[in-house]
């Protein structure tokens, strides 16, 4: 065993054991508690779970949202908003972790272990029921762990792409961000706005081929998610996106994305190469492992 990762999610916190190959031997998940005293004893179990053979092993923590100056979480997925998460889970475990962005853990397993190998700069972007992204420059990551570097979902979505559509309060507190339209519950959106009907990601992806007005939201989704990976691009340039999260297994996405680069980017300028995801959904929980491993925590 060289490392453990957490994977905490709205729905469920999985656990992840990874040898010396980095190779996933063991995983134990449970239901996300819906209150913060129960989600920090469903995290202490796994953690002694997952340390019963070897009680250094190193253990990162993957989940959405951000930490304040002082470690308050600021999460719109679980029930830890205003409290000092690390802290707690610290003092729960009574051992050291390393707390990680999980867009940041989502880019850092890939950029290490996956679609992003041999890249100087990889964006990982995972849509899906919110828009998480993560930034490496040569397998590292930019910034700390827990940095919001790299946030580009909380980037507000520009009037160019989003003239005619409402405008969304997103669950960060703020408004039009690209994470409003472009993830899971965003791409729904945009199908009730120009079809009228309530249809989840799988049933758009499985109609925009026989509905014109539900093709019409798949291709704003598509306007959206490309404007969003083009103001990356002004940013940090990167040379490959890595795709993850539920809406990255929509069949033609990329191809139907890298058309939509094309048609809004600079002209003559390099854009970067779109992939999927390769490790799946080990990613996340094998970043923040990768991430403890690095540190050293114990």
């Amino acid at each position: 065993m060289t490392a453990v990762g957490l994977d905490l999610g709205g729905s469920k916190i999985e656990a992840q054991i990874f040898d010396a190959d980095w190779a996933l031997t063991d995983k134990r998940r449970v239901d996300t508690p819906q209150n913060y005293h129960a989600l920090l004893n469903a995290i202490g179990d796994l953690v002694a779970w997952s340390k019963a053979d070897q009680p250094n092993v190193p253990i990162g923590i993957g989940a959405a949202g951000v930490l304040s100056a002082d470690g308050r979480a600021l999460t719109a997925n679980l029930p830890a908003t205003n409290y000092k998460i690390v802290h707690d889970i610290r003092a729960q475990i009574d051992g050291g972790i390393v707390y990680v962005n999980d867009g940041r853990a989502f880019a850092l397993s890939e950029a290490v272990f996956g679609a992003g190998r041999g890249h100087d700069m990889t964006l990982g972007l995972i849509l899906g029921t919110g828009v998480g992204a993560g930034m490496t420059w040569r397998g590292e990551l930019v910034g700390e762990p827990h940095s919001i570097a790299g946030e580009i979902g909380h980037v507000a979505a520009p009037l160019s792409v989003c003239r005619d559509l409402p405008v969304i309060e997103c669950g960060c507190g703020r408004s039009a961000c690209y994470e409003a339209y472009a993830s899971g519950p965003g791409l729904s959106r945009l199908a009730l706005h120009y079809s009228g009907e309530t249809l989840s990601p799988m049933d758009i992806a499985d109609q925009k081929s026989k509905s014109p007005s539900v093709q019409m939201a798949w291709e704003k989704w598509c306007e959206i998610v490309s404007e969003m990976i083009i103001t990356s691009s002004f940013h940090i340039a990167p040379d490959v996106v890595v795709l993850g999260g539920g809406l990255s297994k929509i069949a033609g996405v990329i191809d139907d994305l890298a058309i939509a680069v094309d048609k809004r980017a600079l002209a003559n300028v390099k854009r970067p190469k779109i992939v999927l995801a390769e490790a799946g959904d080990a990613s996340g929980a094998r970043g923040a492992a990768y991430a403890a491993y690095l540190k050293g925590q114990v």
